[in-house]
């Protein structure tokens, strides 16, 4: 059975190889609200299993994909950034799943 947290990954990282295309304005902003969305609930996820600096990663790549202020990179530069985010996505969820909670 597939979790709510698995389906997010997956479904981001499918937005995120499909950004690579051309795609309108408007999917671009659906992008950064799903896979903000995604990297926030997993970092905190890795916070409840004491992850440390997966944690940080985590937050850092939100604020990348964060709606609200732009942050103007150029087409070939957000391609490059979204395979990155694809490969830190699934690294994330990895150890997020991984890992035993925090006292235990």
């Amino acid at each position: 059975m597939k979790t709510p947290l698995k389906i997010m990954v997956t479904a981001s990282a499918l937005m995120l190889i499909l950004a690579l295309g051309d795609m309108p304005y408007g999917y671009y902003l659906l992008l950064k609200i799903a896979v903000c969305t995604t990297l926030a609930l997993l970092a905190l996820r890795l916070n409840e299993v004491s992850a440390g600096v997966w944690v940080i990663a985590a937050w850092a790549f939100a604020a990348l994909y964060n709606p609200i202020i732009k942050i103007p990179f150029r087409k070939d530069a957000w391609a490059a950034i979204n395979l990155l985010t694809i490969t830190v996505i699934w690294m994330l969820y990895r150890k997020a799943i991984n890992a035993p909670k925090a006292g235990n």
